[in-house]
């Protein structure tokens, strides 16, 4: 074989081997869908849950579970690819008693997460819910949970 050929063959070569690099690495980093589950909380008499936040980054936020009307909700898939969504009730019938709680919150969201890559900031995936206390709801608990309490629940084939 002359050499320009040899040459030739060692360029594709190389070329292929790093274009199928480069390919499994994208596949690797690919967006997936999850479902969002906040973990169950025990609710006391007369708790009710009147408010929630959640902050996903990298990710957006797909879609939500239909909630109720007295229920004002806000989604936010900012440029930085942090996505927030936040709720609280209109009035105070809409608020979830313990009945709601063990159910509602489970698979709620539907989110894109950016699979971090290597030496990229890490998941984020931070939620609030804001309880009251008493039947005035004048007094709050709030109850945090982190990415390791949150469920997330692929979604295959998005």
């Amino acid at each position: 074989m002359p050499r320009d050929y040899r040459l030739l063959v060692c360029v594709l070569f190389s070329v292929v081997l790093v274009g199928s690099a480069r390919f499994q690495a994208s596949a690797t980093d690919a967006d997936r869908i999850f479902l969002v589950s906040f973990p169950k909380v025990k609710l006391g008499e007369p708790e009710r849950i009147v408010g929630f936040r959640c902050t996903i980054t990298p990710g957006r936020i797909l879609s939500l579970r239909e909630f109720p009307d007295e229920w004002q909700v806000t989604v936010e898939n900012g440029d930085s690819e942090t996505a927030t969504v936040r709720g609280q009730i209109l009035v105070g019938a809409g608020a979830f008693s313990a009945r709601w709680n063990n159910s509602f919150f489970q698979g709620f969201m539907k989110v894109k997460l950016a699979m971090p890559s290597p030496g990229a900031p890490p998941l984020r995936v931070t939620a609030q819910l804001q309880i009251t206390t008493d039947d005035t709801f004048e007094h709050y608990r709030y109850v945090h949970f982190d990415r390791h309490q949150i469920r997330l629940e692929e979604v295959p084939n998005g």
